[in-house]
Order: structure tokens, then sequence, then C-alpha cells
């Protein structure tokens, strides 16, 4: 039984149907404003290094995360992601290290 089934057993037809209504809805939106969140945060990333204008790089990120999207290769956006991953990680340590600390003041938190 999924969920929409159990819904409509404990609440009745008309009941269970709303319900399940309101639950995509709110899942739909919830997984909307998550995306939207991850677009602005790469859109603020990708400004701070061209100053590109903010709608034409929220539009091309929009058109190319779609793009890969509809290639339908979950494999291959996996892969994406992960050398993405790869470079973000390579650029944290690369801007730590620019930091000039020492181990000593880690090691006592001076």
């Amino acid at each position: 039984m999924n969920i929409g089934q159990a819904l409509t057993v404990q609440f009745g037809d008309k009941t269970g149907k709303v319900l399940q209504w309101l639950i995509d809805g709110s899942v739909i939106g919830g997984c909307a404003a998550y995306e939207a969140g991850n677009i602005l945060g790469a859109v603020s990333g990708l400004n701070l290094l061209s100053g590109v204008g903010t709608p034409w790089l929220a539009s091309g990120i929009s058109v190319a995360e779609l793009a890969l999207l509809w290639q339908g290769k979950p494999k291959w956006i996996s892969n994406l992601m992960m050398a993405l991953i790869a470079v973000m990680g390579l650029a944290f340590i690369r801007l730590a290290w620019m930091q000039g600390f020492s181990v000593g003041s880690l090691l006592t938190l001076q």
C-alpha cells in the first residue's frame, strides 16, 4: 500500500484526495525551493568570478540543468557532480594553504 492508498483508506475518498494533493504540492514546492537555492548559490559564485549579471547567469544555469536532465543519463550527471566536488575540494585546500597557518597554531587553537 502506498501513501495515497493509505490516505484514502484512513480518511475516505474525498478527504484522502485533498490530502494527496496537499502532500504532492508540498513535495513539489520543497523541491523547487531546494533547487532555487542551488541555482542562486551557483549564480553567486559565478557572479564573483565573472561579473556577468545575475539574470543571465540564472537563465544559463537553468538551461544547462535542463539540458543535463533531458539527456536522461544519471551516471554521467553523477560523474560530473563528483568532478565538480573534487575541484571545489582542491580549491578549498589551496585557499587554506594560502592563508599561511602553522600546525602549532592549529593544535593550540591560537
